[in-house]
């Protein structure tokens, strides 16, 4: 049979070789770990050589790492603990930050092989930062281990000062460890939305040190990593208008209470002070803003007080809505600003500035209100313009009774003298007839 002269052509002969070549390319690694593993489990320091091998002699073989903790694939020889050793052949010096899985690719295949290896760093926690409260939030802590081989997750937390496993907790309705197709997350439930800040901070995920698994491999230290649920603080001034602004009265006492939570017990409040005119502020706090740090006010006698005083201003705390907070679960702490007597230049914005540190950063939020100093008869003048106006009222009733009753007056006089008139004319009449 013979072919068509376009099929026998030199281009269809190479691009015929082509596919042929593609069809039959495969890629496969071959795994030799020292000291040998009993199970799919390594050790941290343990070495393995993972040698790619291919039929294709015109393809460069590349390496790369899926890196669990965002999901990205990286150049494997750039992951700490990896190098080349030979063509096609990595080396790797075992430990939890570079276990996971490799690929290596000659150009148009690919094989992928699993380096199992049971560290504290095969855990890679997911932290949770976020502005504001969520019905619920997951919590995280990824495994770099292949699917088959992922374990169940215990996790643990402070409790009123009670390390509590989460996982054995009676009731589901404020944590629940999710199941395996789920990563073993632990779901932590805010009842009605609200801010709940004593479950905001730190988690621990662990592997169970008697774990089948750990057991074989001979691990018997706790292997955890620490996963941070974390929210800006709220913060807000009590009593405060839509519009943010609170009216005082001058030369009378006033305060402005700023109330905030959050997660943990380094967090503190300030306040800021500008001007009627916007041209300077002034921190009206000191020593790094701690509440207990400042100077005690002291009384006539020279005994000190619970206020505390920082300059001309007077600074204490609202402990009777501190604990009603607690009794709904919102732990709010406050910062009271006095002034025992409000002076007109006392007016101005205030902001009251939360700072949260998490132990790597520090997270600030807000609150501004402006102060507006009234006279102490700015009250009374409303009232003594409704007295002028029943004043005017009455007056203008009394004047327009006044003349009425005297013009009814003439009218009844005029009718007398009408009617004498008319009696004397008619006497006349009388007398003539």
């Amino acid at each position: 049979m013979a072919f068509p002269s376009s099929l026998s052509s030199p281009a269809f002969v190479v691009l015929l070789s082509a596919v042929i070549f593609c069809q039959v390319s495969a890629v496969t690694i071959t795994a030799n770990v020292d000291p040998p593993s009993p199970t799919q489990y390594l050790k941290s320091g343990q070495k393995v050589d993972l040698v790619c091998s291919t039929n294709r002699t015109d393809g460069k073989i590349d390496w790369s790492w899926l890196d669990t903790k965002d999901n990205s694939t990286k150049d494997a020889l750039l992951v700490e603990g990896v190098r080349a050793a030979g063509l096609g052949s990595i080396s790797i010096i075992t430990k939890g930050s570079n276990g996971g899985q490799y690929t290596c690719t000659d150009g148009s295949s690919s094989a992928t092989h699993w380096v199992n290896v049971l560290d504290a760093d095969t855990l890679v926690p997911q932290h949770v930062s976020k502005n504001g409260t969520n019905l619920y939030e997951i919590l995280r802590c990824d495994q770099r281990l292949e699917a088959d081989l992922r374990l169940p997750l215990v996790w643990w937390r402070f409790i009123n000062q009670t390390d509590r496993q989460l996982n054995d907790l009676d009731s589901k309705e404020t944590y629940e460890v999710l199941p395996a197709n789920n990563g073993y997350a632990l779901k932590i439930k805010n009842k009605d939305g609200k801010r709940y800040p004593l479950k905001t901070g730190e988690y621990r995920c662990q592997f169970n040190s008697s774990d089948v698994a750990a057991t074989q491999v001979g691990i018997t230290r706790v292997l955890e990593k620490i996963v941070n649920y974390e929210t800006s603080p709220d913060v807000r001034i009590e009593g405060v208008s839509q519009a943010r602004t609170k009216s005082a009265t001058k030369d009378e006492p006033s305060t402005l209470t700023c109330v905030y939570n959050s997660f943990n017990s380094r967090s503190y409040a300030s306040f800021l002070y500008e001007n009627v005119t916007g041209e300077a502020k002034e921190n009206i706090t000191l020593v790094d803003g701690q509440y207990d740090q400042l100077p005690s006010c002291l009384d006539a006698e020279g005994h000190k007080t619970d206020r505390k005083c920082v300059g001309n201003y007077v600074f204490s705390r609202n402990f009777a809505l501190e604990n009603e907070s607690r009794k709904t679960e919102q732990y709010e702490t406050t910062l009271v600003l006095n002034f025992d007597v409000t002076k007109d230049e006392d007016r101005g914005k205030y902001y009251c500035v939360v700072h949260e540190f998490d132990g790597t950063r520090e997270k600030i939020n807000v609150f501004g209100v402006e102060l507006k100093v009234k006279d102490k008869l700015a009250a009374l003048w409303p009232f003594l313009g409704i007295v002028a106006e029943v004043v005017v009222l009455c007056a203008i009733i009394f004047i327009y009774e006044k003349r009425r009753n005297k013009t009814v007056e003439d009218e009844d006089e005029v009718e007398t003298l009408k009617g004498n008139a008319h009696e004397t004319t008619d006497g006349v009449r009388s007398r003539k007839a």
